[in-house]
């Protein structure tokens, strides 16, 4: 990322691995959250991106061919009209009353058809100008269902984006670049916050956006591998529920050196400095995500 100014100085640096293994867990944290619920498959309930017809303007193309149609019709007889009286003012020179009589009665009906037409047309335009005017703003929130197979698909996609310092096969980086859209990055010191939506497919066809947002390392602010801050480390182990040989991949460290330098730390800093006791059946200390 650039800070906008002259010299275009980059403030921060992501981890690649760690953004997605940060990411993945935010995408399942709010299909569990907002789709997946405890008791059933709920309908989603949010606002969706459906490609509709837009029955207006269908209408308005209706109703201008119509109009379209009656402004000719109007016009050919009122020019009808013109041509019946030059008629009938020739047989009223020449002395022919009867046919002077006759064309100047043709002339008077093709007038009021003519007349006709003409109120026609106006009603229509008035008809195309009001379904011109803004439509009021309508609640977009709806039931829908959405499918989840292109976020089960990417759950493990960043499940190895994150084992693999970010790389993924072409086609899983497409359907991410496709899926995760609208990032923003704000640096904070050693950290660096982001934002994203993640589109996924309604089942009767369109788009839902699911808004993701999470907090990682700013590795440009530190130095060495054994750096990452010990807050990101902490939630990703006990928020999130990760382990620690993923984040000691993530991090390109050890899981005793995390234990030790970042974990241990962190447990000091929140008020716990002793073990719990040890199961039979576990080895290690047994500290629960709830507890922290």
């Amino acid at each position: 990322m650039e800070q906008v100014n002259p010299r275009g100085h980059v403030k921060a640096t992501a981890n690649l691995a760690e953004l997605a293994g940060d990411l993945r867990c935010r995408l399942s944290e709010q299909l569990q959250s907002q789709l997946l619920y405890t008791d059933d498959l709920a309908p989603l309930v949010l606002p969706a991106r459906r490609p509709q017809r837009n029955v207006v303007a269908e209408q308005i193309a209706a109703l201008e061919l119509k109009r379209d149609a009656a402004e000719r019709d109007g016009t050919k007889l009122r020019a009808g009209a013109e041509a019946l009286r030059a008629a009938a003012a020739e047989f009223l020179g020449e002395g022919n009353p009867e046919k002077f009589r006759q064309y100047d009665a043709m002339a008077d009906q093709s007038d009021t058809k003519a007349a006709l037409e003409e109120s026609r047309t106006g009603a229509l335009d008035t008809r195309i100008a009001s379904l011109r005017l803004p439509a009021a703003a309508t609640d977009p929130i709806e039931d829908a269902d959405v499918n989840v197979t292109p976020a089960a698909y990417l759950d493990e996609a960043l499940r190895r984006a994150a084992l693999n310092n970010g790389d993924v096969p072409w086609h899983a980086a497409a359907v991410a670049a496709t899926t995760f859209t609208n990032w923003t990055f704000t640096p904070d010191g050693d950290l660096l916050h982001y934002t994203c939506a993640a589109g996924l497919p309604l089942v009767g066809g369109g788009t839902v956006d699911l808004e993701l947002s999470g907090t990682i390392t700013n590795i440009r602010t530190r130095a060495g591998k054994a750096s990452t801050p010990v807050e990101t480390v902490a939630l990703a182990l006990f928020g999130q529920g990760r382990t620690l040989e993923e984040l000691a991949t993530v991090h390109s460290t050890t899981r005793r050196a995390l234990v030790m330098k970042r974990i241990m730390p962190w447990l000091v800093t929140v008020g716990i400095t002793r073990r719990t006791p040890c199961s039979t059946t576990r080895s290690g200390p047994q500290i629960g995500r709830a507890h922290v």
